[in-house]
C-alpha cells in the first residue's frame, strides 16, 4: 500500500471519529431531553402543562 493511501485513510478515519463523537453527543442529548420531558409530563399532567403554555403565549 503506498504511503499517500495510508495517510488518506488515516485522515478519513479521524474525520469519521469526530463525526461519530458528534453523533453520540447529539443522540445522548436527544435521549436526555426525551426522558426529561416525559418525566415532567407524567408528573405534572401533560394536559395541565399544555394549558399553562397556551395561557402564557396568549
Amino acid at each position: 500500500m503506498p504511503d499517500s493511501e495510508k495517510i488518506r485513510q488515516k485522515n478519513g478515519w479521524q474525520k469519521n471519529w469526530v463525526i461519530r463523537q458528534l453523533g453520540i453527543y447529539l443522540f445522548a442529548t436527544h435521549v436526555f431531553a426525551a426522558v426529561f420531558f416525559a418525566c415532567r409530563n407524567t408528573r405534572g399532567g401533560s394536559n395541565r402543562s399544555a394549558d399553562r403554555i397556551r395561557k402564557k403565549t396568549r
